[in-house]
């Protein structure tokens, strides 16, 4: 993930839309304000509402990245 003007943040090259209420935690489980997010190609998993838009965020440890994701049940 890369931070854009807000609403927007750039996942795998492709501009996405935060939504009202969008949660983002950083590495230390507390949460990040949109505005003040730095840096490029941060490690995330996120989830989204029904209407696609980016929901909540997570900003992985190293640790974290390194394991592979959950399967997700639909």
């Amino acid at each position: 993930m890369t931070p854009a003007i807000y609403p927007a943040i750039i996942v795998d090259g492709k501009q996405r839309e935060l939504s009202p209420g969008a949660q983002i935690f950083n590495a230390d489980n507390t949460i990040e304000m949109p505005n003040s997010l730095r840096g490029s190609n941060i490690v995330v998993n996120f989830t989204e509402n029904n209407q696609s838009q980016v929901h909540r965020i997570w900003m992985l440890s190293p640790q974290e990245a390194s394991k592979p994701l959950p399967v997700q049940n639909r």
